[in-house]
C-alpha cells in the first residue's frame, strides 16, 4: 500500500519541502490544483523538490495518498474570533447574503431532509466489515493453523482453534448524528408536523440513536463518514446537506470534496471580517446604525462617477440608507497602517459621503490600540485599530472610547 504523503505547516508559515516524485502523485489525482484554486496553499516548484506554501486557511486535507494539516499560529485567539463571528451571525441583517448562500439551494429544509433520508433508507444504512480474531470450540471462519498451535496446543488445549471472522459492522454513529442534523434544520426553519414525524421515523429505521451528539462533533462524523464511504451517492448527499445545515450559517467554513478526499478549512480573513463586524456592532456609537458586510459586491458603484474600478468595502454601517462608517478589515499584524490601505479607505469614505473611516488590523499582542489617522478634506475621520484578544469579550465603555474618539 502506498505511503500517504505528510504535510504539517503554520498558517502563514514556512513552506515545507516535498520531494517533486512525491508531489506528481497529489498533482496526478488533481487535488493538488484544486487546493491551490481554493487558497488552501501555493506552489513553488525547483529542479528536485516542490515548495509548499500555506496561506490564511487553517484546517486539514485528507486522501488515500494526501494529508495536509495547517495549524492556526494563535489556536487561542482563532476560538475567541469564532465566538466574536457566533455573536455577530445572531445580529447580522438576514438579507445578508453570505449568511445564507450555503443554503439558498435548499427550499424546504424539513421536506429536503426527509427525502434524503428515504433514499438513504433504500441505499442502505452503511457498514463496514471488521476482522475478529478469537479461540472457539465450534470453529465458524478461517482457522489459524499456526497461531492455533502456538498459543493453544502447546499448553495441552486441544479442543480449542484461534479462527479469523470478517465481521459485518453497522455505523452506529448515523442516527445520533442525523438527529443532531434534524434539531439544526429546525433551528433553521420551521419544519411541518408530518416532514418531522417522518424524518424521525427514518432516523430509527436506519439504526438507534444512542447518545447525544454535539453539531461539532456531528460535522466531524460526516467528514469521516464522506471519505470512508465514497461509493456511495445518496450517504455523501445526505453528508452534504447536513454539512451545510451544521455550518451554514458559517461563511468562513470551507467544507468539501477535493478530488478522493475532504477539506475540511476555516478562511481566517472572512472569519476575521466577522468578528471586526461583531466589534464596531458592540461598541459602536449609536444603536441605531445597521452594519452589513459586503454591501456592495455586484452593485456598479464605481470609484469615479462615470467609471474606474467598482467599490467593495467590507464593513459599512447605514443609518438609514446614509453610510455613516466603512471599515476595511486586515487580518494581518500591524503597528501602523499601510499606505496603500489609507489611500483606499480615504476613498471609499469620500466616494460613499461617510463621515468616519477605519482600517482594523490584528495586534501583535494581545492588547487592543487605536488612533487617529487623520482628517480628510470632508471633515471625516479616519482611525487605525488594532485588535487584541481582549476586546473581543469586553463591553464597557471605555472600549468605546479608545476605539471610536
Amino acid at each position: 500500500m502506498q505511503e500517504r504523503i505528510s504535510i504539517q505547516l503554520k498558517e502563514r508559515g514556512e513552506a515545507q519541502v516535498v520531494e517533486r516524485g512525491k508531489w506528481s502523485i497529489v498533482e496526478g489525482t488533481g487535488e493538488a490544483q484544486d487546493l491551490v484554486r481554493l487558497g488552501v496553499i501555493k506552489v513553488r516548484k525547483a529542479a528536485n523538490v516542490v515548495l509548499v506554501e500555506p496561506r490564511t486557511l487553517v484546517g486539514s486535507f485528507l486522501s488515500p495518498t494526501t494529508h495536509i494539516q495547517i495549524s492556526p499560529k494563535r489556536p487561542e485567539f482563532l476560538a475567541i474570533l469564532k465566538r466574536a463571528s457566533n455573536r455577530w451571525r445572531r445580529y447580522a441583517p438576514v438579507s445578508d447574503e453570505r449568511l445564507v448562500g450555503r443554503l439558498e439551494s435548499y427550499v424546504g429544509l424539513g421536506r429536503k431532509f426527509r427525502d434524503l433520508l428515504l433514499d438513504l433508507t433504500n441505499e442502505g444504512a452503511p457498514w463496514s466489515y471488521s476482522r475478529k480474531v478469537f479461540a472457539t470450540s465450534m470453529p465458524n471462519g478461517r482457522i489459524l493453523f499456526n497461531k492455533s498451535v502456538a498459543k493453544l496446543h502447546s499448553r495441552g488445549i486441544s479442543h480449542r482453534v484461534i479462527v479469523s471472522t470478517q465481521e459485518k459492522r453497522h455505523e452506529h454513529r448515523l442516527a445520533s448524528v442525523l438527529q443532531t442534523v434534524l434539531r439544526a434544520v429546525e433551528s433553521t426553519e420551521p419544519v411541518a408536523a408530518q416532514d418531522k414525524s417522518e424524518a424521525t421515523f427514518l432516523i430509527d429505521v436506519l439504526g438507534q440513536a444512542l447518545e447525544y451528539v454535539t453539531e461539532g462533533e456531528a460535522s466531524q462524523i460526516l467528514t469521516e463518514l464522506r471519505f470512508d464511504f465514497p461509493d456511495r451517492p445518496v450517504l455523501q448527499s445526505v453528508a452534504e446537506f447536513s454539512l451545510a445545515v451544521l455550518g451554514g450559517d458559517e461563511p468562513y467554513r470551507i467544507s468539501q470534496q477535493v478530488g478522493r478526499g475532504v477539506a475540511e478549512f476555516v478562511d481566517m480573513e472572512k472569519l476575521w471580517e466577522d468578528a471586526v463586524a461583531e466589534i464596531a456592532r458592540a461598541h459602536g456609537p449609536s444603536p441605531a446604525l445597521s452594519y452589513r458586510l459586503h454591501p456592495l459586491r455586484g452593485a456598479q458603484l464605481t470609484l469615479m462617477t462615470d467609471g474606474g474600478p467598482r467599490l467593495d468595502p467590507d464593513i459599512v454601517a447605514y443609518e438609514g440608507a446614509t453610510a455613516n462608517i466603512v471599515i476595511d478589515a486586515k487580518y494581518s499584524l500591524a503597528t501602523a497602517a499601510d499606505a496603500g490601505d489609507v489611500y483606499q479607505i480615504s476613498s471609499y469614505v469620500s466616494r460613499m459621503g461617510a463621515s468616519v473611516g477605519i482600517l482594523a488590523y490584528v495586534a501583535p499582542g494581545e492588547l487592543t490600540g487605536s488612533h487617529l489617522i487623520g482628517t480628510l478634506e470632508n471633515g471625516a475621520k479616519v482611525l487605525f485599530w488594532s485588535l487584541g484578544a481582549d476586546v473581543f469579550d469586553t463591553l464597557d465603555g471605555a472600549m468605546y472610547d479608545m476605539l471610536f474618539r
